[in-house]
């Protein structure tokens, strides 16, 4: 082990996944009427495409606009209509 893994912070960490394993049953059934995997795939694609980066990037703003709160909006609703589709 490395020293700054004792065998007790190892101990209490097995314990942990040990009572977050038997919890998993509850908590899928809980949320099982949601279609979380909809979901999760979503934020996943969103996230590791860049599109959520790249609305946001004020760099690739036009260098002659003065900052406007509706770039602001402009990028806001660029994002939401990422996440709708």
């Amino acid at each position: 082990l490395r020293d700054e893994l004792s065998l007790n912070r190892l101990d209490r960490r097995a314990r942990l996944r040990e009572m977050i394993s038997k919890g998993m049953p509850d908590i899928n059934k809980a949320v099982k009427d949601f279609d979380l995997d909809e979901y999760y795939a979503s934020a996943l694609s969103l996230i590791s495409s860049g599109r959520a980066r790249d609305a946001f990037d004020l760099g690739k703003e036009k260098q002659s606009m003065p900052w406007k709160a509706s770039n602001c909006t402009r990028n806001i609703r660029t994002l939401c209509s990422i996440l709708m589709h």
